[in-house]
């Protein structure tokens, strides 16, 4: 789990309302998980990383190469799958460790896309971005994607994930951040209904993580609607099957900030 420790002018500037004490020399230190190392930045994500989409494509490959043939997905929500109860909103809740074992039996209940084994280790810094084209054959649902990473010997790790309303999926431009990732404001005039088989664009950030990635490892995404332990059931009742469209016109893909160091 990633962890951001800022330097006292930052925190001056949000918890005691004080712009005079933040400066130019304000930083953050970050924690890259895998090179387990700390790093220093005065700016997230840090200097030197460049977005590099990783596509959908058949065979539930993920490449970095966009589609060139048609493709279509189809994913029945499990309404069974979890991410357990040590994960990292039990923790806000009421403290403890945050523990993610093994995930390659939970991605069984998941749409999941790999990619081949890496040939040179990779550093990811920064706020994914899932840009997904889909439909539902419900009128509510939520999409939950994650990022992980299997291990030569199969092993399944968590990374970070996203969450996203389907009825939340309208861009705003008011965003009260300066990071350069999708915002949206949720509230209600901003919603957009979701109809049955019409097809819907989403964008939005995952969650920071900062991760480094050894040869032979491969990067996987996985898609889920639904954290049985962590949230409530939506929809209520019935069970949403998610088509998702990987072909030229409309490609689905996560895009991750890649470091060159």
């Amino acid at each position: 789990e990633m962890q951001f420790f800022q330097d006292r002018k930052l925190m001056d500037f949000y918890l005691k309302g004080l712009p005079s004490m933040v400066s130019e020399t304000s930083v953050m230190y970050y924690y890259t998980m895998g090179e387990e190392a700390w790093h220093l930045t005065s700016t997230w994500p840090p200097e030197g990383h460049r977005l590099v989409p990783f596509y959908f494509s058949g065979s539930h490959n993920l490449s970095e190469l966009p589609p060139d043939s048609e493709g279509l997905d189809i994913y029945r929500v499990d309404f069974e799958h979890t991410t357990g109860t040590q994960n990292r909103w039990y923790t806000q809740l009421g403290g403890g460790d945050v523990v993610y074992t093994d995930r390659a039996e939970s991605n069984e209940k998941l749409l999941s896309y790999t990619g081949q084994p890496l040939e040179t280790p990779i550093t990811i810094s920064g706020h994914p971005v899932a840009s997904l084209k889909l439909s539902s054959t419900d009128t509510a649902g939520i999409v939950i994607v994650y990022l992980e990473a299997v291990a030569p010997d199969g092993k399944v790790l968590y990374l970070t994930e996203g969450h996203l309303n389907l009825a939340h999926r309208k861009l705003s431009k008011d965003k009260p951040w300066n990071l350069d990732i999708p915002y949206h404001s949720f509230k209600t005039e901003d919603m957009l209904p979701v109809v049955p088989g019409e097809l819907m664009e989403l964008e939005f950030a995952l969650l920071p993580t900062s991760v480094q990635l050894q040869k032979g490892y491969r990067i996987r995404i996985s898609i889920a609607g639904q954290d049985a332990d962590t949230f409530a059931r939506y929809p209520k009742t019935g069970v949403p099957e998610l088509s998702i469209y990987r072909n030229p016109e409309n490609p689905s893909f996560v895009a991750l900030p890649v470091i060159q160091r």
